[in-house]
Order: C-alpha cells, then sequence, then structure tokens
C-alpha cells in the first residue's frame, strides 16, 4: 500500500507517497481500504513533531491523518456487522494508533466505524469525523440544555459550525462570534445572536448580553479573554489545553481531548443524511500533492473542508 509518510518531525519536511507493507487486522479489528482521508490543523502539527513525545509512530514512519472514509476490506477475528465492501467513514485515536489515516489502507477498531451513507461521496464524508466528534463531544461536555445560553466562538469554522448545530439541537439559545461576513450562514445553522470578530470580543459580547452566558465552546481558541463572560454555575470547553484557562470560582473549565466513537458517529452521519446538519464545501488533493494540501491549511480566506484522495 501506499502512504504519505513524514520521514522526519519538522514544519517543511516532505510529505512522499511511499510504499508500505499492506496491514492486517488483529482480533476486534478491521482493515478499511481509505478513499479519501481528511487534512486538518492538527496534521501539519503532527508533521512540525506536535505530538513526538505521545505517539507510538515514530520517524521515519510517521502517517498523518485522523478521519477517514473507506470501504471494509478486511476483518480481524471476532469482527461481525462489518461486511467486507461495507462503506464507512471513522476518526482515528491517532496517538496511540499504529498509522494515521493517510494511507491505502488502515487497521483500526471495530468500534470506531460508522456507515457511510450511500449518497455521500468519500471526499466530503472524510471531512466529518473529527471536527462534528469535537464539537458533539464539546456540547455534551457542556452539560446545558434547554434555556441555556451558550457562546460559539470560531461559529463559521469547522468545528464551530458544527457546534452552533449541536448546540441549537438542545434547545440552547446560540450566540455565535465570527466574521462579519458569515453572519447569516451562522445564523442558518441556529445561531440566535451573532456577534461580529473583534480584538475586544467580551466587550462585544458583554454588548449584547450584559450578564454573560451559561457555557462556552471555544473553537476560535481565545480562552482567558472570554472566560470572565461564563456565568458561576456555568462551563466553559476548550479545543486545547494551552487555550483553556484555569477554573473560575462557580466556573468548570475543560480541555477537550476528541476521542473517535463509532456509534455517536453513526447518529450524526445518519442525521446528515437526513439533511438534519449541514457541511461545508470540500476542497479535494491527489495523495501525491498532500504537502499541497498541507499548505492550503495555512492560507486566509478558506471555508472550505480539505481532503486527501486516493
Amino acid at each position: 500500500m501506499r502512504a504519505l509518510m513524514i520521514p522526519a518531525y519538522g514544519e517543511t519536511s516532505p510529505l512522499p507517497l511511499t510504499e508500505l507493507a499492506t496491514p492486517e487486522p488483529g482480533p476486534g479489528e478491521v482493515r478499511v481500504r481509505v478513499e479519501a482521508a481528511g487534512v486538518n490543523p492538527v496534521d501539519p502539527f503532527i508533521r512540525a513533531g506536535g505530538f513526538a513525545a505521545l505517539s507510538t509512530q515514530q520517524p521515519p514512519q510517521v502517517i498523518a491523518g485522523w478521519e477517514l472514509a473507506g470501504v471494509v476490506d478486511a476483518l480481524g477475528a471476532g469482527v461481525t456487522g462489518w461486511p467486507v465492501g461495507t462503506a464507512v467513514v471513522a476518526l482515528i485515536d491517532w496517538v496511540g494508533a499504529r498509522s494515521g489515516a493517510h494511507a491505502e489502507q488502515v487497521v483500526l477498531p471495530a468500534d470506531l466505524l460508522a456507515a457511510r451513507p450511500p449518497a455521500m461521496a468519500p471526499a466530503l464524508a472524510a471531512t466529518v469525523p473529527l471536527n462534528a466528534l469535537t464539537a458533539h463531544q464539546a456540547v455534551t461536555e457542556l452539560h446545558r440544555g434547554a434555556g441555556a445560553t451558550v457562546l460559539v466562538t470560531g461559529a463559521a469554522g469547522a468545528v464551530g459550525a458544527f457546534a452552533v448545530q449541536f448546540a441549537a439541537g438542545t434547545g440552547a439559545r446560540v450566540v455565535a462570534i465570527a466574521g462579519p461576513e458569515d453572519e447569516q450562514a451562522v445564523r442558518r445553522l441556529g445561531a440566535e445572536i451573532f456577534v461580529a470578530r473583534t480584538d475586544e470580543p467580551a466587550a462585544a459580547v458583554r454588548a449584547v448580553l450584559p450578564d454573560g452566558v451559561d457555557g462556552v465552546v471555544d473553537a476560535a481558541l481565545l480562552g482567558e479573554s472570554i472566560i470572565d463572560l461564563v456565568r458561576p454555575g456555568g462551563a466553559f470547553v476548550g479545543l486545547t489545553p494551552p487555550s483553556t484557562p484555569a477554573p473560575r470560582a462557580g466556573v468548570a473549565t475543560h480541555a477537550l481531548n476528541v476521542h473517535g466513537d463509532g456509534r455517536t458517529l453513526a447518529t450524526i452521519m445518519d442525521a446528515i443524511a437526513r439533511g438534519e446538519i449541514a457541511l461545508r464545501e470540500v476542497e479535494t488533493y491527489p495523495a501525491a500533492e498532500g504537502a499541497a494540501a498541507y499548505a492550503r491549511l495555512t492560507k486566509g480566506g478558506r471555508r472550505t473542508g480539505i481532503s486527501l484522495a486516493f
């Protein structure tokens, strides 16, 4: 099989498409023939060595990639319910995995899989698992529902757009921070109150909601600059440990570590198939142009997901 390799850690390390031995699934595992794999900001972070101390993979055979769409092509002992040829999506728990998703074939635990809707193209499906599960787990961690006021920062972004939809789905009143050009888009996703992005986000939110909010999903990593918006008894969920503030009196904070969850992902994919959850468009690159896909992440003005086609 071919895989997009990271032969040495560094922001400019080459990303050659390299021939490797085909992996075999063990007990409780499946092998997926990858049709498309998502590319996300965490992948250049891996390339630069951000998870070097935690990963079981080491140069010269590091493969990035957390999410994929493909078809089941081999089963390990004890696996049932996933016939060979089934179209699937999955989020890999990358830090402990033996391979990332940027490869033609990937072995992973069967309980990470969810069925892919027949009408959904692999390139689009591959951009769902990481961002959707991150948003879903963040909203769930807030423990806020009907009647609560929830602030989502970065509301037009990959995670934020899902978070707006999931929070609105709980019956919460959603406040969205995003660029002014994105107001109508985030309102269509379910935001009731829109706040244009500014260098003083707390003041901007206070101008609309003087008493603050009950919860925050901080997809834009604003951290300390907005923690005081949360009322006593509320909660703050950050997406990285460095950007998550320390708890305040009466305010819980949580740094999310997203994990694969096939059952929840299946529920999300079903909702997408029914038209209940909106998706962004996708830009697709051939796997051999992985370096260009990584570079695209650093450019401004992107309103799409990015995937590699294998």
